[in-house]
C-alpha cells in the first residue's frame, strides 16, 4: 500500500517565510502601494454563477432550519471510526470534525440526499435558479472552459493507459453534472457514460442532450451494461460530496476492467486555505442547495480509501494554486473580504475595494509559492490516479 506523509512544519514555513519575504520587499520597491486601493467585482456577465449562488445561499438561510431536522449524524467516511474531535461549524451551518484514528476531515452530522432532492423540487426559487444553471452550464462558452479543464484532467490518466492511449476505451464519469466531461471524453476517442445523482440535472440532460449516456445511479448504469466493463472511471469533484465514498468506490471496481484505471480530484484538507480559513475557506461547506463538501481528503486520507475499496495509486499529486490574497485578507483582518459563504450571502466580497497590495504581493509571490505547494502536495486539489487491483 502507498504511503503519504502530510506536509511537517518545517516543510510548511518556507510557504509563509515567502509570504513574508514578498511583504518586504514590496515595501522596499513601492511604499506607496499600501496607500492605493482599487475596486473589485466578482460575478460579471449575462448569467453570474457568482450571484446565482449568492441568491442559494440567501434561500438557504431562510429556509434551512426546517431541513436541518431531517439531519443526521455518520461515521469518519474514511476508516468507520466514531472518535471525533470537533474543528468548526461551516457558514452554512455544518459541523466539521477530525478523525482521531485516521485525521479525515468530515461533517458528521449532514443531510441524507433523498432530504436536498426534496428541497431541490420543493422550493420554487432553488429550481428556477438550478435551471438557469444547467442552461449556463451547456453553453459554447462553459464547453470551450470546460473543454481545456477536462482534457488536463485525461492527459493526467492517459499514459497509464494501455499504449498510453484514451481511444477507443470505455469511460465512465461519475457525478459528470450536465455532461460536458462526456462530451470531451468523446472528442479523445473514448465511449463515454456518466452518473449523477441529483434527479434534476438527469432528467435536464435527458431532455437537452439526448445522445449523452446519463444515468441517476450506478445500479441503474450497470443494469444497461450487460456485462460490459469499464477501462476509466473518473471522480472529478465529487468524492467529496458523496455520504458513502467507500461504498461508491467500491460499486464502481466491480464495472471495471481489471487494472482498470480510476482517476478523481478533490479538494486538498492539508492546503493553506482550509488549514488556516478554516470556516471561511469557501469550498468548507456542508451544502446550500445540494450536498456539499462533507469530505475533505487529504492525500494521505485518500489513499488509505482508495485501498480500502480495492485500488492501488500510481500517482499523486496536487493542482492549481492557492489564491493566497484570500490569505492575506484573513490574516489582516479583512474577513468581509474573503471569498465565503457568509460574504457572498452580504455581497461584502462581491464588490468592495481592496488595497493595492494585497493583489500586487499576491502576484509576485504566487509563482513561487505555487511550485513550492506542488512539491509538497500542498495545492488546493488533489489530483490522483489509480489501478484497480
Amino acid at each position: 500500500m502507498t504511503t503519504l506523509a502530510p506536509p511537517s512544519l518545517a516543510e510548511i514555513g518556507p510557504l509563509l517565510a515567502k509570504l513574508l519575504g514578498g511583504l518586504s520587499d514590496l515595501a522596499a520597491n513601492d511604499p506607496s502601494v499600501f496607500a492605493r486601493s482599487s475596486r473589485r467585482k466578482r460575478g460579471q456577465g449575462a448569467v453570474s454563477r457568482t450571484d446565482d449562488y449568492a441568491s442559494l445561499i440567501r434561500i438557504w438561510e431562510e429556509r434551512k432550519e426546517a431541513y436541518f431536522a431531517q439531519s443526521q449524524e455518520r461515521l469518519c467516511p474514511c476508516c468507520g471510526s466514531a472518535e471525533r474531535e470537533p474543528l468548526f461549524v461551516s457558514q452554512d451551518g455544518f459541523p466539521y470534525a477530525r478523525c482521531v484514528r485516521c485525521s479525515m476531515w468530515y461533517v458528521w452530522r449532514y443531510l441524507p440526499s433523498e432530504v436536498w432532492a426534496r428541497y431541490q423540487l420543493d422550493e420554487p426559487d432553488v429550481m428556477t435558479l438550478h435551471d438557469r444553471q444547467f442552461g449556463s452550464s451547456c453553453t459554447g462558452e462553459r464547453y470551450a472552459a470546460e473543454e481545456a479543464r477536462f482534457a488536463g484532467y485525461f492527459e493526467g490518466f492517459r499514459p497509464f493507459c494501455p499504449n498510453a492511449s484514451l481511444t477507443g476505451l470505455s469511460y465512465l464519469d461519475v457525478g459528470c453534472y450536465t455532461g460536458n466531461s462526456l462530451r470531451v471524453a468523446a472528442a479523445h476517442g473514448m465511449t463515454a457514460y456518466g452518473v449523477d445523482g441529483n434527479p434534476r440535472v438527469v432528467d435536464y440532460v435527458r431532455a437537452h442532450r439526448p445522445e449523452l449516456h446519463l444515468y441517476p445511479t450506478i445500479a441503474d448504469l450497470g443494469k444497461d451494461l450487460g456485462g460490459r466493463r469499464f477501462h476509466c472511471v473518473s471522480f472529478w469533484e465529487a468524492l467529496e460530496h458523496d455520504p458513502e465514498p467507500l461504498r461508491a468506490l467500491r460499486r464502481c471496481r466491480e464495472l471495471m476492467e481489471p487494472m482498470g484505471i480510476l482517476a478523481l480530484t478533490v479538494p486538498n484538507a492539508q492546503s493553506a486555505l482550509p488549514l488556516l480559513l478554516r470556516e471561511y475557506c469557501f469550498y468548507c461547506f456542508g451544502g446550500i442547495d445540494l450536498q456539499g463538501h462533507i469530505n475533505l481528503f487529504s492525500p494521505t486520507t485518500l489513499v488509505q480509501l482508495l485501498a480500502t475499496a480495492g485500488f492501488e495509486p500510481v500517482s499523486v499529486e496536487t493542482i492549481y494554486s492557492t489564491d493566497w490574497e484570500q490569505v492575506l485578507f484573513y490574516v489582516t483582518g479583512q474577513w468581509d473580504k474573503i471569498y465565503c459563504t457568509k460574504n457572498l450571502r452580504s455581497g461584502s466580497c462581491v464588490e468592495f475595494d481592496a488595497p493595492a497590495w494585497t493583489e500586487e504581493l499576491a502576484q509576485m509571490i504566487g509563482p513561487d509559492l505555487s511550485r513550492l505547494e506542488k512539491t509538497l502536495r500542498f495545492g488546493p486539489m488533489i489530483l490522483l490516479v489509480a489501478r484497480a487491483v
